[in-house]
């Protein structure tokens, strides 16, 4: 008898791995477990961007669940592991909860929303170069530099708008339908 006979199974290339690993080919396991099986190796001594290569995390993501939920390796500097970060536990407040604390920026918010409504009904490309100047300002001056220069962006475009005539108003001037 031959030692390739087709009816006897070949011997699995998966047969040496422990059966807490992925096999291959395979639906991935529920959210759950991988994050069990994530905080396990990453606890366990492995870094952060080899467990996440492992099981197909982000790293932002890691850190952020690993951070939220308070894991800390042994081998981290004592330092690091007695309280999370001041920054992680600021309240967000939200733009009714300013104006409730601080009655005076009411008419700030009001001014903001005349100011919108007129882009929107009344556009003009002087005034939406302004707006979009304005917003760059304020958000580089609460340290968003990402949203300034989008801002700026929308500011350097907004320069090379020109004016474009209404199609409504037909091709000719009133003058010249009058010489007609």
């Amino acid at each position: 008898m031959s030692t390739n006979d087709p009816d006897t199974p070949a011997a699995s290339a998966d047969a040496g791995r422990p059966p807490e690993a992925f096999p291959p080919f395979t639906e991935r396991p529920p959210e759950a477990e991988i994050w069990r099986r994530a905080r396990q190796d990453y606890l366990g001594g492995d870094t952060a961007r080899v467990v996440c290569e492992r099981y197909g995390l982000t790293v932002r993501r890691f850190y952020r669940r690993a951070t939220k939920e308070g894991w800390r390796r042994t081998d981290v500097e004592a330092s690091l592991n007695e309280d999370p970060p001041t920054w992680a536990n600021v309240r967000r407040e939200g733009l009714f909860d300013i104006i409730a604390d601080h009655p005076e920026y009411a008419e700030v918010q009001a001014a903001k929303d005349n100011e919108r409504y007129a882009l929107l009904f009344n556009a003009d490309p002087d005034d939406l170069r302004g707006f979009a100047f304005r917003r760059a300002c304020e958000a580089a001056a609460l340290y968003k530099p990402a949203e300034s220069a989008a801002w700026l962006r929308v500011q350097r475009l907004l320069e090379q708008c020109r004016y474009i005539p209404d199609p409504r108003d037909g091709p000719y001037r009133p003058e010249d339908n009058l010489r007609a």
